[in-house]
């Protein structure tokens, strides 16, 4: 057996396990049931062994946590990160909400028992400051947007998960009566342990790997009035990836802190000399994307992602409708396809503002006519005297443009989130199943 499928393995039981963890924590909180409903009654019984279960589910819940964000390379290549994160995203709240309701049983259960009052009973200073950080974690999260908060600052905020699970464990093991001792204390001595490998791996031997393969900007190209070209070229060997995939970028810019950013591969992997990016600017880090420099450093950890035609089923046509910069794993996928030589009906419709947005028009045209079978489309919503299409992407213009969709058409679809939502209704709408529609839907 080989490190590498060993680490896959690993990997791929960390979350098909979830399942069997949970159910032996609910056995561990459950198992001393009967006696103490024999003590305090069957009412108050039961309230305890329902705390005991929210505390150790949430426990389960937090640390898995890291699991799901921790950028696995065998879980995105099995669920997408954009699903693992969409489940990171309900497994939090779910976590704070067990964490809250375990101290509101294991009193209630005390008052329930005639043993105190609820001001007299209040949990230990430990568990208030978990309770406490969970609950800001949650709470800048869900209002992130209604707060403004910048995305280092949350991300910031976000780190206080690690403190969480270390006075958890504290929490757990002094004050816990079923983790004491026996194969409770040593299950979740042994979750604690996977937990403290994955930090290891994840936060201190990947950073100090990923710094020791640099790569170098080359080139820093204006594409049009807001929208640029970065051309990096790595140290060593490059690494491997699909067209469409994406990365991780921090660039090590002068007079600046280095920023992580995930943005998408243009690129062609064929290209084994560079890699490059597309980016518009849209907000605090890109809007100064275009004052990087030829010679400054960055890294990149990738690839991510499975929004590629070659993860597609087989198929007879291939559409794929863009909307602004979403055209980016487009263009990383047809020019791997111009290379590769993929002989089937290929379609791009991008939908842009004006004419204005549209770049890389000579490349475009470049991969027309290498590639016969491909009609490129350009919709523009705010230029009513474009002598093309205009308007939005509805159901009428999409069946004009696929007016007999095969049962082999398959559509890529990117763009911005409220675009891809709109769109995606459309086309349904049109006649196209949900299972042909492909795409990848998150944010940071």
């Amino acid at each position: 057996m080989n490190g590498r499928f060993t680490k896959t393995l690993i990997q791929i039981l960390l979350l098909l396990g979830l399942p069997l963890i949970l159910f032996v924590q609910l056995t561990v909180a459950w198992s001393n049931y009967g006696g103490q409903a024999g003590v305090i009654g069957v009412g108050p019984a039961r309230l305890v062994a329902a705390g005991k279960s929210a505390a150790l589910l949430a426990a389960t819940l937090v640390m898995f946590q890291f699991v799901l964000s921790a950028r696995l390379k065998t879980l995105d290549r099995l669920f997408g990160i954009h699903r693992l994160l969409r489940l990171h995203s309900i497994t939090g709240p779910t976590a704070a909400v067990l964490a809250l309701s375990h101290p509101l049983l294991i009193y209630g259960s005390k008052v329930y028992g005639g043993q105190g009052t609820l001001a007299g009973l209040w949990p230990q200073l430990l568990g208030g400051v978990i309770l406490l950080i969970l609950a800001t974690i949650v709470a800048t999260t869900l209002g992130r947007r209604f707060l403004e908060l910048p995305y280092e600052r949350w991300k910031r905020i976000h780190q206080l998960a690690f403190v969480t699970v270390a006075l958890l464990a504290v929490h757990a093991l002094v004050l816990g009566s079923d983790l004491k001792s026996g194969w409770p204390r040593i299950l979740f001595l042994g979750l604690l342990g996977m937990y403290v490998v994955l930090f290891c791996r994840v936060k201190l031997i990947k950073p100090a790997r990923l710094k020791s393969r640099p790569f170098t900007v080359t080139e820093v190209t204006r594409l049009n009035h807001d929208t640029w070209n970065l051309r990096l070229k790595p140290t060593g060997e490059n690494f491997r990836y699909l067209p469409g995939q994406f990365a991780f970028l921090t660039l090590h810019r002068q007079k600046e802190k280095p920023k992580e950013h995930p943005f998408t591969i243009s690129s062609s992997p064929t290209d084994r000399e560079c890699i490059t990016f597309t980016i518009k600017e849209s907000g605090d880090f890109t809007s100064t994307i275009g004052a990087t420099k030829p010679g400054e450093l960055a890294r990149l950890e990738a690839p991510f992602g499975r929004f590629s035609y070659l993860k597609l089923p087989a198929f007879d046509r291939l559409v794929m409708i863009a909307g602004g910069v979403g055209i980016t794993p487009m263009l990383s996928c047809l020019r791997h396809i111009a290379k590769s030589g993929v002989a089937k009906p290929l379609m791009l419709i991008w939908a842009n503002k004006t004419k204005d947005d549209i770049f890389l028009e000579s490349e475009l045209s470049e991969l027309i006519a290498a590639l016969p079978d491909l009609k490129v489309h350009h919709v523009l919503s705010r230029q009513p005297d474009y002598d093309g299409l205009t308007g939005h992407l509805d159901k009428n213009l999409l069946l004009k443009l696929i007016p007999n969709p095969t049962r082999n058409t398959h559509i890529m679809l990117c763009g911005p989130i409220a675009m891809m939502k709109s769109v995606r209704k459309e086309i349904r709408k049109a006649g196209i199943p949900r299972s042909r529609i492909h795409s990848e839907r998150f944010s940071f």
